[in-house]
């Protein structure tokens, strides 16, 4: 094939490149730092599953994380991950949308790529989340596939496989993709007309399959205390946040609501309430019309997939919504563990960027005369609907970690580790005067266990909620007990003098000599027992066998079929 042959066939690739300089920006090869992500200095992975008792989920952000770090590249993992994602996207929404015009695949990569979703998820570092967002369309596209084929059974592995894959990356997308799955089975039965005992069986099979492929993870919830202290108090996690004088419903409809967004500019914030409900207005209308010009079934799942997006995204924030989510939150398993119903809203996002794809082929069809203008036209709508997201609006500052963090770990190596390393101030998320100008807030999650090659043990904030092992540690730091933290096996506290917040739980050791001691860090040590060898739980042995076991099957049952 020609090289103009290959560049016809497969120029459309830029687009994912051109949004995610348009994201990006200047900080294309900076290391920053969010709210729930902080770069790593080193691999620390295999530390990471310890330390969470082997609960932690290893996956393919892992592989990255060690090809990075071999490669020097660790510190712009962030950026790259999410590059790489969506090219793997837009792969899949080619082959998705195959059928039609390149220009229909363009328009839903700008609007699936850039929207107020992506935003708040940048905005936060959540890059599991936005990789798991962005590989939807590979689930989508083998759920199709699965009804298409008229159910498959290859098609059925490969769906296992997908949205195994997403589930790998955010659990909460375990949830999502069934929700897809089941909102296309329905309307995609109107016009396949399969049989509903096959589809029984190969939906509970589809069931069985998943649960094996994903025991990893689900073993590491189930053993987590997290869950556990979840109860009805932690509904109004599931509502969006109010505020801009906007309605909690428009807010969804809208893809914001995230419980950080005052920290960071939002279009409705620059715009004012009566300037952004005529965009929204507008983008509905977009939508809207997609909606009435298609008549094919998948329209009506994606149209349906709006409306359990808002419905759901809304969450306790309106009282046609709550009985609804009350009987979700109570009865679904995993349900509670979403924490913030603003994740939901990606299914909102899916919606819009297929429907109103549809609007604009259709427009470039019926205005041919006018080539590509139109559709030119709605894309810069789309990126002015989200006009923060360029550039990240220069909120977020490239940071770098002080030399005295990483001089701890040269100390820490001259000594015998024989017990516990504890982390104060005793909380998740810190602002440092080293991070203040990064953000609007300088927030950023507490990055010691990034940085040192020992574990740290560090405190929950406000919102979350203690393991045993920390409730205990905090007891004896309430108590201003050194003796209780040394039966607890606490062997090193390390005080940040450089976070700007301020407790009394240091003051127990400020009578005390230091250990080590440098600009950022204070560092104490106490006579304590040896902490307990940890074993490798049996539970996480036997999951893994047959997570893999359950792979390896599926692959093979994969190569055989295609034999055939």
């Amino acid at each position: 094939m020609k090289t103009s042959e290959i560049f016809k066939k497969n120029y459309d690739y830029i687009f994912p490149l051109i949004i995610w300089l348009l994201i990006f920006g200047k900080n294309i090869f900076s290391q920053l730092m969010f709210v729930d992500y902080v770069p790593d200095t080193y691999f620390t992975t295999i530390k990471t599953l310890i330390s969470t008792n082997y609960a932690m989920v290893l996956g393919p952000i892992d592989i990255l994380r060690l090809i990075f770090s071999l490669t020097g590249l660790l510190p712009y993992l962030f950026q790259f991950s999410i590059l790489i994602s969506m090219f793997i996207s837009y792969f899949y929404i080619r082959k998705l949308f195959q059928d039609k015009q390149k220009t229909f695949s363009i328009v839903f990569s700008f609007i699936f790529f850039f929207n107020p979703f992506i935003y708040s998820r940048i905005m936060i570092g959540q890059v599991g989340v936005l990789i798991a967002y962005l590989f939807l369309p590979i689930t989508i596209f083998y759920i199709f596939q699965f009804f298409e084929s008229n159910l498959k059974t290859k098609s059925l592995l490969k769906l296992a496989i997908a949205i195994t894959l997403c589930s790998l990356f955010s659990i909460h997308f375990f949830i999502i993709n069934l929700i897809i799955f089941l909102t296309s089975a329905f309307w995609l039965y109107f016009q396949k007309k399969f049989s509903i005992i096959k589809f029984l069986i190969l939906s509970i099979t589809l069931f069985i399959i998943l649960i094996l492929l994903n025991s990893i993870w689900i073993q590491g919830i189930l053993s987590s205390e997290t869950l556990k202290s979840i109860d009805s108090s932690h509904e109004n996690f599931f509502s969006p946040k109010l505020s801009g004088n906007i309605p909690a419903v428009a807010k969804i409809i809208g893809m914001s609501g995230f419980w950080r967004e005052s920290a960071y500019s939002s279009t409705y914030n620059i715009l004012g309430p009566i300037g952004y409900l005529i965009i929204l207005a507008l983008l509905l209308i977009l939508f809207l019309a997609g909606y009435y010009l298609s008549h094919d079934k998948k329209s009506k799942i994606f149209f349906t997939l709006f409306w359990l997006g808002l419905i759901l995204g809304t969450g306790i924030a309106h009282p046609y919504t709550r009985p609804f989510f009350n009987s979700l939150f109570n009865y679904l398993p995993f349900f509670n563990g979403f924490r913030d119903s603003h994740k939901l809203t990606s299914l909102i996002a899916l919606s819009y960027a297929y429907l109103i794809s549809v609007f604009a082929l259709e427009l470039k069809i019926k205005l041919k005369e006018l080539g590509f203008l139109p559709v030119i036209i709605l894309i810069l709508f789309i990126l002015f609907f989200t006009f923060p997201l360029l550039g990240l609006w220069n909120q977020i500052k490239p940071v770098s970690y002080p030399s005295s963090y990483n001089e701890l770990n040269s100390f820490l190596d001259s000594k015998q580790i024989t017990g516990k390393i504890i982390y104060l101030p005793w909380q998740t998320y810190l602002t440092y005067n080293w991070t203040i100008n990064s953000s609007s807030d300088g927030r950023i999650a507490v990055p010691i266990n990034n940085i040192l090659k020992y574990p740290v043990i560090i405190g929950s904030d406000v919102y979350g909620s203690e393991t045993i092992e920390t409730q205990k540690i905090l007891d004896c730091l309430n108590n201003k007990s050194t003796t209780c933290l040394e039966q607890n096996s606490v062997q090193f506290v390390i005080n940040d003098k450089c976070s700007f917040y301020k407790d009394d739980k240091s003051s127990t050791f400020e009578s005390m000599n230091k250990a080590y001691s440098n600009s950022c860090l204070d560092v104490y040590k106490l006579n304590s027992k040896p902490k307990p060898t940890q074993q490798i739980p049996l539970r996480f042995l036997v999951t893994s066998i047959v997570s893999l076991i359950t792979f390896l099957v599926l692959i093979i049952l994969l190569i055989t079929l295609k034999k055939r």
